[in-house]
Order: structure tokens, then C-alpha cells, then sequence
């Protein structure tokens, strides 16, 4: 797979595939030249993994003060029923979180409104960017799977 999107200005970061009846969607972290992080989930369409289409943005950054205002994170998309979920994640105060969106059509995409859906829990995890070595709690990269014991899904 060689994928490079057609804007001038943007730039590939972290991937992740779908397939589908007609092909493959590539959803990536998209970084806009200019900015420090990345503000896109970019979203292409192939059907073979040769020829690609660039496709509009799935999601952008949302308003200062939003979860997701910064930094959006790789993430996973999944099929159940007539809906694609959309698993990414962000990081406004250098602490990851993961959050979801939904769509029927894989180009029109909706935020849960109970974002973030999953956080560090400081039992188990760094929670303080303050204390981490690195200066931000990487707790992020959902990859979202059926449970092989059951009807349901593990993240």
C-alpha cells in the first residue's frame, strides 16, 4: 500500500484499514503543515490498495475547550449492524483519552455526546502528565475486537 494525500499541505501520520465490499477505506492521523499536532482523522478510499482516493477529513478538531480540540490520536472503525463506530483519541490536557463517532455511509461522521468514552483510571494507569516521564500519558491507540468469549467487544 502507497498512500499520500493529495492536498499539498497534509501529511500521513499512524493508519488504519477497513476493509469493505467495494474495497478499503485508510483512515490516518493527518497533520496540516503549520500545525504543531495533528487535527484530522484523514479518510482515503481504495478498491485494490494501489489506487487511492483522498476523501474529506473524518473528523477535525472541535472548538477550544472540547475534549478533542487538540491533538487527534489513531484510532480503529468497526462495522456492527448498519453503523460504522469510529474509535480515536485526543489529548487537550497531555492525558489521553479515547472517543467515538458514528456514521451509515462512512463519510459523515458523528460524535457520541458522551465523549471521552474511555479514560486512564489512576488505579491502573498514569494519570498525572505532570509525573510521566515524558511529559504526556500515552493512553491511547484503541483497538477495538469481538470477544472470542461472547457476543460482546474488548478494547
Amino acid at each position: 500500500m502507497l498512500y499520500e494525500p493529495p492536498w499539498g499541505d497534509r501529511y500521513l501520520w499512524d493508519t488504519w484499514l477497513l476493509e469493505v465490499e467495494e474495497g478499503f477505506h485508510l483512515f490516518h492521523m493527518q497533520k496540516v503543515a503549520g500545525e504543531t499536532d495533528s487535527i484530522e482523522i484523514g479518510h482515503a478510499f481504495s478498491p485494490d490498495l494501489v489506487q487511492w482516493t483522498g476523501l474529506e477529513p473524518a473528523l477535525t478538531v472541535r472548538e477550544e475547550g472540547a475534549w478533542d480540540s487538540v491533538r487527534l490520536r489513531t484510532g480503529d472503525v468497526l462495522k456492527r449492524g448498519d453503523r460504522y463506530f469510529l474509535f480515536y483519541g485526543s489529548a487537550p490536557d497531555h492525558v489521553d483519552r479515547v472517543g467515538l463517532a458514528s456514521s451509515r455511509d462512512l463519510l459523515h461522521w458523528e460524535r457520541y455526546e458522551d465523549n471521552p468514552i474511555a479514560v486512564p483510571d489512576g488505579r491502573w494507569y498514569e494519570h498525572d502528565h505532570l509525573t510521566c516521564p515524558i511529559g504526556n500519558v500515552p493512553w491511547r491507540d484503541p483497538c477495538v475486537r469481538r470477544d472470542p468469549r461472547g457476543d460482546g467487544w474488548i478494547m
